[in-house]
């Protein structure tokens, strides 16, 4: 099931709400508040998502220091460099399926901010 999710629902760094295979599937979250409203859910990536994500790949893989280290490298580093690309010092509450994975809704979204804060210190054990 992990590994499906993985092949399937995850960009570079994020896990899509729904995958590209799905005929269904919008790849960016923009134009007018009626076509936005129809993409919300339709693929559209959800970065509060990940805590969860990583909390099961570590489940799967092993909850090991080089586990968490692996994560951390692989989801959790990418998903900080977005912090300020949107605004300053926060998490986005959405982001584009496809490239350029553009980030999109609330800039201070505090869900994505509090599983961002979860994964680091509760999941990843991360100090710095």
């Amino acid at each position: 099931m992990l590994k499906s999710l993985r092949n399937r629902w995850e960009n570079e760094t994020e896990l899509r709400s729904l995958s590209p295979d799905d005929p269904r599937y919008i790849a960016h979250y923009e134009g007018g508040v009626a076509q936005r409203y129809g993409s919300y859910h339709q693929g559209t990536v959800w970065p509060f998502l990940m805590a969860a994500f990583v909390e099961a790949w570590l489940r799967v893989h092993g909850n090991t220091a080089e586990t968490r280290t692996q994560a951390a490298h692989h989801y959790f580093f990418p998903l900080a460099d977005t912090m300020n690309d949107y605004s300053l010092n926060h998490i986005a509450e959405i982001a584009d399926a496809a490239p350029p994975h553009s980030l999109r809704g609330c800039p201070f979204q505090a869900w994505s901010l509090g599983e961002f804060v979860r994964l680091k210190y509760d999941i990843l054990k991360l100090t710095t």
